[in-house]
């Protein structure tokens, strides 16, 4: 491993580091895709493996699975809206919840062969189901989604499958038990009249019973007993033996509540601007905000299209910065290594339900096209952008490749470092700095959803394949610039990759500009640095 693999791993390892182990399906729309596309091939490898096994009554148990499944699998990867079907929430939900189940128990029953038992951690487990129903929570509570739409499939004027009474409940389920006491209730209610409007008498889990328990259940944390009350008596009649029932009963005496949830401004801005989608510009109008030709600093006869979004901070777009094969490549390289990304949380590096989406990471010398695209990203900005000539200090990051699963988004955030980080961390970081600026390129187009919000700048951007967000993280007196906290918006329909370069502040002090005045903002000089100081 060269100096600056070293150097850019232990990096990583404070706050992006990469899970090695991690083989969560819900996260990633591609491992979703690849799941359901390549069954057949996967059937057939643990086929032969089990084969391989001499384990008569594996076999047998394996024979009967393997011929029901491959059928499956062929009814499925020749369906013709296979690809709409897995752009889709509930399309996705279904295809999790399939492969679970199904999947259970020849997972149980090779345990004890790792050899055999590692070609399924491509297959979505219990807990990837557990993610898929926080998912449906989330896009209710960003965008405001009302249960009874989203049992119909329908989302934004796209329509798709349905959901079951079952899962509707599980959902209601999950965000009681998460103490998310209001979307509770509303799936409830949608649980319960989607199970009204079934054939009389339907024995169908759940029963009328438990679903009324539950919602009177909810109610009591909110204080409303004689509403309770009310659905315990309704419940009791329906189904007396029922655990939730019971449950009721009992919580109707101790009366459990639950603690007010607020939502603070960022989350109520980010909730706000991923509802717009799209907002091309911040705050008053300023003629600074402009769409022109750009020329490259070192390669001056190139000319990107740029649109300047915000004075300060300084947000820019740069359209058409690769070919859609350019793009394609980098999402090609990346595929086979993507691994859950990961947040910080005090020093340590963990999975979290703020950041659900895969990443790995290019060098430069892992492709010539990805070494060729930072520079290309070094003369749109006239920054130095290098992985490293003498392997330390950290001047540019690899290539950041990042893949959104269902309902995938990334929570508030700076991408600099912040103290604690950096003191953890002082002998990497002394001679480096930090992220000084970001450039963020879209490789998708997303149906709805997915857009960048920046809460303290009021400013959203929708994905557009082969467009370039870029923004400083610093102002030109090098000063922390907090406007720039931003977040991705969960992906409500369709597909999102991205690839992001960070630029640091070493290799950087004198190539951007300070500015001749303490009020200069980045536009101000921008022209001093596109034409090279001139």
């Amino acid at each position: 491993m060269s100096r600056v693999q070293i150097v850019f791993t232990a990096l990583m390892f404070i706050v992006l580091s990469i899970s090695k182990t991690s083989s969560d399906i819900y996260t990633s729309s591609k491992k979703i895709e690849d799941m359901v596309i390549l069954e057949e091939a996967l059937l057939n490898q643990l086929h032969s493996d089990v084969s391989n096994l001499g384990d008569e009554n594996l076999m047998s148990y394996f024979t009967e699975f393997y011929s029901n499944r491959l059928r499956k699998a062929k009814e499925q990867q020749t369906a013709a809206n296979l690809q709409d079907y897995l752009k889709h929430p509930n399309g996705v939900y279904h295809s999790i919840k399939q492969f679970a189940a199904e999947y259970k128990g020849i997972r149980s029953l090779l345990n004890s062969s790792p050899s055999v038992s590692k070609h399924l951690n491509g297959i979505a487990t219990e807990d990837d189901l557990a993610g898929a129903r926080r998912s449906f929570l989330r896009l209710q509570t960003v965008y405001g989604f009302e249960p009874s739409e989203m049992v119909k499939g329908e989302y934004l004027g796209y329509s798709g499958p349905g959901l079951s009474v079952l899962d509707a409940f599980q959902v209601g389920q999950t965000a009681f038990a998460e103490g998310e006491i209001n979307a509770s209730i509303s799936w409830l209610n949608a649980t319960y009249d989607l199970k009204r409007s079934q054939s009389p008498g339907s024995s169908e889990y759940p029963s009328e019973g438990q679903i009324l328990a539950l919602l009177g259940r909810a109610y009591l944390r909110l204080n409303e007993d004689n509403r309770a009350l009310e659905l315990y008596k309704k419940a009791y009649i329906s189904d007396p033996t029922n655990g939730d029932v019971f449950e009721l009963n009992k919580e109707l005496v101790t009366k459990p509540r639950a603690a007010p949830k607020e939502k603070n401004l960022s989350e109520q801005n980010f909730a706000r601007l991923c509802a717009l989608q799209n907002k091309p510009t911040a705050g008053p109008f300023d003629g600074r905000h402009v769409c022109f030709y750009r020329p490259a600093v070192s390669a001056p006869y190139y000319r990107f299209k740029q649109e300047v979004l915000s004075i300060s901070p300084y947000v820019a777009l740069f359209y058409d910065v690769l070919s859609d094969k350019e793009g394609q490549d980098i999402v090609d390289i990346a595929r086979g290594k993507l691994n859950r990304g990961t947040v910080e949380r005090s020093g340590s590096s963990i999975h979290n339900e703020g950041r659900t989406s895969d990443l790995s990471f290019i060098f430069d010398k892992e492709s010539e096209l990805v070494k060729q695209l930072g520079k290309r990203v070094g003369a749109i900005t006239g920054l130095d952008t290098s992985q490293d000539p003498s392997g330390f200090p950290y001047v540019g990051e690899p290539f950041q490749v990042v893949n959104y699963g269902m309902g995938g988004h990334y929570g508030v955030h700076l991408d600099p470092f912040d103290e604690v980080a950096r003191k953890n961390n002082a002998k990497v970081m002394a001679d480096s700095g930090n992220r000084l600026a970001t450039f963020l390129i879209y490789l998708s187009d997303v149906e709805k959803g997915g857009s960048t919000a920046f809460v303290n700048a009021d400013i959203v951007v929708q994905p557009v394949k082969n467009m370039a967000l870029f923004w400083y993280s610093f102002t030109p007196a090098g000063d922390l610039d907090e406007k720039t906290f931003h977040a991705g918006c969960p992906v409500v329909v369709g597909h999102k990759w991205v690839t992001n370069k960070w630029i640091w502040t070493y290799g950087n002090t004198f190539t951007r500009r300070c500015g001749l005045r303490k009020t200069s903002t980045q536009i101000d000089i921008d022209k001093y640095m596109i034409h090279g100081w001139a």
